[in-house]
């Protein structure tokens, strides 16, 4: 029923132009029949290249596959007690870990399905150091710089470095199999392509401009690159053949003269729709005989951008009542509970960081406050974490019975109540403060 529907009617809108270039991108997957011949303008592998790479982060499907089918590999790595893992440990790796052992002979469907993704998995799995018990210092992957020792008997811990929690996700794994892939390491165009995403223009616009710097773009030169019987000359000036950089800087409508004819003072902020209203006249040209003059195209460049400008605008606007009062947050702990407040501060050129904590009865009544000495941080975060960690300690040497501890550092205080979402880089800080706070 889906394919039906795919074929009878969304591709027949396809076909009769309907769809934005977005909607086109969506659908590009589904092959055109009726069109055998049709022009491959750019490889399928650099389209499934993420749009930081040049690419426009289409799935490979292949990559995928061997995505889910290492998560079922990573649970080899944390899931040691589990039936399956218990199963294939005994057949196919008795002696050695699933990082190590070879297909071995005679291998099952699912056996060789996941063995494929052990080169996957050696590249993302490492061992976080804990007190160093089970680390093969010289085969397995480790991690320790950056990395707070515990004060407790903490167990190193595998961990998947690609992701900041350190748990495996197929996203995280997707991005690493691609990175690993043939065609990510071939040379592209030098371009800043996360400039061109980040642009505040329209999403066909910005698809046009990834054509421009890729010789995606159907101008005439291109076209005969391809095996396309048109004249190479430009359809506007007649004079030399049409390529984009002819097309925007060399022809006598080109974006510069666009540009140099306009009375608007800020022609930079407009250069994406310049480039993308030349591009339409150019079109308008070519398929209809109509030529559009220059202030013409400025003028459709400018009416796009305030149109653009004024819909996100709309689109982000914030109503000032939404702000909320950060006064009127802090809320009295119960009786008998002690509350502590603590806040850190970080100065990234010397990599020191420093706090305070202050600490409260049921009546407001302050008990102590402290600041802590400078000390060396990698982050604002870590900073965050370790006078989370001073401000704990410094409660069990007060003699504090019960203790609430309250702070705006979101990522810190879910590290230390749910620590398979906290970071890698305050793990073993996190993993101190769970344990100091069960004297309270």
């Amino acid at each position: 029923m889906a394919k039906e529907r795919m074929d009878g009617t969304w591709l027949a809108f396809w076909k009769a132009k309907s769809l934005s270039t977005g909607g086109k991108e969506v659908l590009i997957k589904w092959c055109n029949k009726d069109k055998p011949h049709a022009i491959h303008w750019l490889h399928w592998d650099l389209l499934c290249l993420s749009k930081p790479l040049g690419g426009l982060g289409f799935q490979d499907l292949e990559a995928f596959n061997s995505t889910l089918l290492a998560k079922h590999a990573w649970h080899f790595q944390v899931q040691k007690t589990g039936l399956l893992y218990q199963l294939f440990k005994a057949k196919y790796f008795p002696s050695a870990s699933f990082l190590d052992t070879s297909l071995g002979s005679n291998p099952s469907w699912g056996w060789l399905s996941i063995w494929s993704t052990q080169a996957l998995l050696c590249q993302g799995v490492y061992s976080l150091i804990g007190n160093g018990s089970s680390t093969h210092v010289w085969k397995d992957h480790w991690e320790i710089l950056k990395v707070h020792i515990s004060r407790w008997d903490k167990q190193d811990e595998v961990i998947w470095r690609p992701e900041r929690s350190g748990r495996f996700s197929v996203r995280s794994a997707y991005k690493l199999a691609i990175s690993m892939s043939n065609f990510a390491g071939a040379s592209l165009l030098p371009c800043p392509w996360s400039s061109i995403w980040r642009c505040r223009t329209l999403s066909k616009v910005q698809r046009f401009l990834w054509c421009c710097c890729l010789h995606a773009a159907p101008v005439r030169v291109a076209l005969l690159d391809r095996g396309c019987v048109v004249s190479p000359l430009c359809p506007r000036c007649g004079l030399q053949e049409e390529s984009i950089v002819h097309l925007m800087f060399s022809c006598t409508h080109s974006l510069q003269k666009t540009i140099l004819s306009s009375d608007f003072a800020d022609a930079l902020s407009l250069i994406y729709f310049c480039v993308w209203s030349i591009w339409k006249a150019r079109n308008r040209l070519v398929f209809e005989g109509f030529l559009w003059q220059p202030e013409v195209v400025v003028k459709k460049a400018v009416a796009s951008f305030w149109e653009f400008y004024d819909a996100r605008s709309l689109r982000f606007s914030v109503q000032d009542d939404s702000v909320l009062n950060l006064v009127d947050l802090w809320c009295l702990p119960p009786s008998g509970i002690v509350k502590c407040n603590f806040d850190s501060s970080f100065y990234r050129p010397s990599l020191q960081g420093g706090g305070g904590a202050v600490f409260r009865d049921f009546r407001e009544v302050v008990l102590q406050a402290v600041i802590f000495r400078p000390f060396s941080a990698s982050s604002a975060l870590e900073a965050e974490a370790l006078v989370c960690q001073r401000a704990v300690l410094c409660a069990m040497r007060l003699g504090f019975s019960c203790l609430w501890s309250e702070s705006d550092a979101l990522v810190v205080v879910n590290g230390v109540t749910h620590r398979e979402t906290c970071p890698l880089d305050i793990a073993s800080i996190c993993f101190d403060i769970s344990r100091d706070q069960r004297v309270f």
